[in-house]
């Protein structure tokens, strides 16, 4: 006696919807994953603010130009001085973490479990 149609496609229904629902993705994969998102927005935020240091840097110096040819500082002038040091000090902080994490200013990062 053969099964009925009904029953095999609501048997293959339901292995279906249970392939779906299970994860396909093992948890180390996953963990993996979340690093690599990380490193990549860690290499976005340094590409720009490399962008935006060398924008600034440029201003600076627009304005040296400009201070050199009048007889007077430029107003708010100082501003743009800050902006740069800002940039300068997020980049060292990136630079002070990357050589945090290859163990190179003396605290190893322990690897968890």
């Amino acid at each position: 006696m053969l099964p009925q149609p009904e029953a095999v496609a609501a048997c293959v229904d339901t292995q279906t919807a249970d392939l779906f629902a299970a994860d396909v993705i093992p948890k180390s994969a996953t963990q993996v994953s979340k690093h690599v998102d990380k490193a990549l927005k860690q290499i976005d935020a340094e590409r720009a603010l490399k962008s935006a240091c060398y924008r600034q840097i440029e201003r600076v110096e627009r304005l040296m130009e400009q201070e050199r040819k009048l007889p007077f500082l430029i107003p708010n002038g100082h501003k743009e001085i800050q902006a740069l040091v800002k940039i300068a000090d997020s980049m060292l902080e990136i630079e002070f973490g990357k050589k945090w994490l290859r163990g190179e200013l003396g605290n190893m990062p322990q690897a968890w479990d």
